[in-house]
This record gives structure tokens, C-alpha cells and sequence, in this order.
């Protein structure tokens, strides 16, 4: 087939991109050795890019695979690096295997500046897509031989006595009033129908669309209370949150950047989706419980949803509605809230978090542009 009956062929696909990507996909796989493949790929990528995106917003880590795998086909260098970069840390391993196999097929680089003090690979392979700590692969793999020794915060250390008392599932069950381990089995089923631990609905957002809230039954609810009570809230949160805590609010959060001759908003996305199982239990390890501890409070305040087939995504992630989420996301941003102060004094904006808002204000405008801190 030539280019022109590729073409044709493909035109009335694109009149229903979202049924037909299947399709779209399979033909321009078949026909990747045409001289003029360049041409067919930039015929359908405004189009077909929606599609893509649904794609990868979708819970089924297998839709999210199949719209990674076809970035490389369908996009060019620039607008697949846009759409990998949000996918090549994904919760599924198929989905990040995925999205760094694009990377190397689009011969994509990382903008973030390498970080001085690791040497870089010896191999080209490796370095392709960025070798530095600081960047897109940053906390994918336990590189903990390579990365200077951190020195635990005084309100983290003064914190983990508390942690430290946890090493065990028992151990969790017996702090929750439970006797065993296996008891909490209950509070970790997956999907929203009877007997799991969880009901969803909607509600309208004032921008738009409608937000899913998923929250946790009554038993789950007391449970995640207890949590919150007896252990999250001891955990101190960055200066710069504002979010769900106690003595602040939103007015809280905007007080700093009031007479601010600039003020700059930025939402991160997905923001507790992406606030999955491994990233709670490794954060509560840290914090200085037991593996076993850690897995098994990850699981009773993460969730898994279920497909209509019955397949139960993996792994599960914070529950927007759950009262534990909020203080986990607090205590899992202390990192990015430090880093993001840091860069502010530095370019002399003063910041705050509430929430997945975060806010940048400039009492005059910094001397490289506003544009070239958003960079």
C-alpha cells in the first residue's frame, strides 16, 4: 500500500477516532517502512491526540499501555515527549516499560539539568532519556548506593519513635483494636459493590466535567479516623502547606502573596491518583515502620478498583474522599515543598501549596522573566 491509499483508508477512521484507534494504530504499524511515513504520522496526530490522552487518564493500566505503545507511532518527537513524560512513572510496570521503550524510539532527552554529584553511565543507552536523579526516572529504581547518604529532619526523627513501634501486620491490627493481621483483610477489598470497602459517585467541578469521589464505608471510615488520629497527624507537614491541616486554611494560604505585583497558579494533576500503594508504604518505611507495617497500612488506605470484567486494578492508589489521603499527600509532598521554597527564594517569589494548588507570587518581576521560572 502507498502512501495516497494509506491516506484514504485512514480518513474515515478519523471520523470516530476513540472506536477506531485500534484500527488507526494497526495500519500505521503495517506501514511504518514507507519512505513518506512522517507524512501519514503527522496526518493523523492532531486528531487522534485526544484519543491518546483519554487513553492514558483511563484506570485500566491495559488502556493506558496500549495509548503509550503508540505514542512513537502516532506523535512526533516533541508532542510524545509531552505524553510520556506523564506516564514514564506510572503505578503499572507495563505502563512505564512502555513509556521508556518510547523514549529510546524517539530518541527523547531530558531537559532537567544532570545532577553533579553522580557520574554519568559509561554506555549511551543509558544516558539516552536522562541519567541524572533529579529527573523523570528520579525514585523509579532502589539506587540507594549511589545517592548520598540524607539526613533525616528532627521533626521526622522525633516522629519515627512513634512509627517504630509498627513493624508487623499484627502489629497494625493490635494499634487498630483488631487481634490479627488477617482481620484486616476486610477493609482491603477491592471495587465499589457490596461487601468492599468502598461506594463512588460523582459530583459537578465549578470548571467543568465532574470529579469521582470514592469513599470509604462506615467500618473503613473509623478505621482510616484512627489512622489519621494516632499516627498521620503526628507527622509534621512543610511550613508552605496549607491543605487539610489544622490552624490553616485557604485564607492561611493566601495571605503570603497578598500586595504580590505577580501572582502565578499551578495545578498538579491527577494529584491523588498518582499517590499510589508503593509510593504510601515506601513514605511509611521511611517514616521508620516494618515492611509488613508499611504494606499493610498502604492497603487499608489506598484503593483498587475493579473493571467491569472483574479484573482488579493493580496497585491501588489514594481514594479521593478517604480521611487519611489528604495528610498522606501532605506528608508525601514535604520533598516537593521544600525544593519548590528553595527555587522561590532563589528567584525571589515567595510559595505555597493548598492542596494540589500551587501557588508562585512576585513582589516584582524576577530579572530572567516569569516565563523562565515556569521553565
Amino acid at each position: 500500500m502507498d502512501l495516497a491509499k494509506l491516506l484514504f483508508t485512514i480518513k474515515p477512521l478519523l471520523g470516530d477516532v476513540r472506536a477506531n484507534f485500534g484500527k488507526i494504530v494497526e495500519l500505521l504499524e503495517k506501514h511504518d517502512d514507507l519512505a513518506e511515513y512522517d507524512v501519514a504520522r503527522f496526518y493523523v496526530s492532531k486528531a487522534i491526540r485526544p484519543a491518546i490522552e483519554d487513553k492514558l487518564s483511563s484506570q485500566d493500566p491495559r488502556d493506558r499501555t496500549a495509548a503509550t505503545k503508540s505514542i512513537p507511532k502516532l506523535l512526533g518527537k516533541s508532542e510524545g515527549a509531552s505524553l510520556l513524560r506523564r506516564v514514564y512513572k506510572d503505578s503499572s510496570p507495563t505502563v512505564r516499560s512502555a513509556a521508556r521503550a518510547g523514549v529510546y524510539a524517539l530518541g527523547i532527552e531530558e531537559v532537567a539539568l544532570p545532577d553533579s554529584r553522580f557520574p554519568a553511565p559509561r554506555n549511551d543507552w543509558q544516558r539516552q532519556g536522562g541519567w541524572n536523579e533529579t529527573g523523570w526516572a528520579f525514585g523509579l529504581s532502589d539506587s540507594r548506593a549511589r545517592k548520598p547518604k540524607r539526613r533525616v529532619p528532627d521533626d521526622i526523627a522525633e516522629v519515627r519513635k512513634v512509627f517504630k513501634d509498627l513493624q508487623t501486620g499484627d502489629d497494625v491490627a493490635k494499634a487498630l483494636g483488631m487481634k490479627k493481621a488477617k482481620d484486616l483483610k476486610a477493609l482491603m477489598r477491592a471495587g465499589n459493590q457490596p461487601g468492599s470497602g468502598y461506594v463512588e459517585f460523582t459530583v459537578p467541578k465549578a470548571t467543568g466535567g465532574v470529579r469521582t469521589i470514592c469513599a470509604p464505608r462506615a467500618p473503613l471510615k473509623r478505621v482510616q479516623r484512627t489512622i489519621l488520629r494516632e499516627l498521620l497527624s503526628k507527622v509534621p507537614s512543610h511550613p508552605a502547606a496549607h491543605g487539610f491541616i489544622n490552624g490553616r486554611s485557604v485564607v492561611s494560604n493566601a495571605r503570603p502573596h497578598e500586595g504580590a505585583k505577580i501572582v502565578v497558579k499551578v495545578d498538579l494533576k491527577d494529584f491523588f491518583p498518582t499517590v499510589h500503594f508503593y509510593r504510601v508504604a515506601g513514605t511509611l518505611r521511611y517514616l521508620g515502620m516494618g515492611e509488613a507495617a508499611a504494606a499493610a497500612l498502604a492497603a487499608i488506605v489506598t484503593h483498587r478498583n475493579k473493571m467491569p470484567d472483574g479484573t482488579v486494578v493493580m496497585p491501588g492508589a489514594l481514594p479521593q474522599g478517604a480521611p487519611t489521603s489528604p495528610a498522606i499527600t501532605n506528608i508525601v509532598c514535604r520533598r516537593l515543598d521544600a525544593r519548590l521554597e528553595a527555587l522561590s527564594k532563589k528567584a525571589g517569589a515567595t510559595y505555597t501549596r493548598y492542596a494540589d494548588d500551587l501557588t508562585f507570587s512576585f513582589r516584582e518581576e524576577p530579572t530572567k522573566g516569569v516565563g523562565r521560572f515556569l521553565w
